[in-house]
């Protein structure tokens, strides 16, 4: 990384992002640049030095590694749009799970709740329960298991 190269950004470029880790962690878009900063967002951690390093305090910090060419552009934009759409696959699940428990809590009394799924299944849990109740309910379970 050269100063000729950060001179020579402008708003709209995208640059490779790192540290000394991983030099090309991810891509940001340059929103503007002044006499003594290149900004690349509204928070204070987008903020990088002309020298090309993160304006902060830790001890690794990140520093623009390069300029992003289309091709990487693209490639990594649609790995983001992948990993996004996967999240939200993720959250979808999570959701449907939750409207079932809600649906399944609102079948039983307040003394029982349906607590967890795992591999398809749901734990149910029973509190509160007499010795009389508990005999009652394993003569159901027993009589729904023969």
């Amino acid at each position: 990384m050269t100063k000729d190269f950060l001179a020579h950004l402008h708003p709209g470029d995208r640059v490779w992002i790192g540290n000394n880790k991983n030099p090309r962690r991810s891509i940001k878009t340059v929103v503007r640049t002044t006499r003594t900063l290149i900004v690349l967002g509204t928070s204070e951690l987008d903020r990088y030095k002309k020298n090309g390093y993160q304006w902060t305090r830790v001890s690794n910090p990140d520093y623009i590694s390069g300029l992003a060419t289309p091709a990487e552009c693209a490639e990594y934009d649609a790995k983001k749009a992948s990993e996004d759409q996967e999240r939200q696959q993720q959250r979808q699940e999570r959701d449907r799970i939750e409207a079932e428990r809600s649906r399944l809590n609102g079948l039983l009394p307040p003394t029982a709740y349906v607590s967890d799924f795992v591999n398809g299944r749901w734990s149910l849990t029973l509190e509160n329960l007499s010795t009389s109740d508990v005999e009652r309910m394993a003569a159901l379970f027993l009589k729904g298991s023969e």
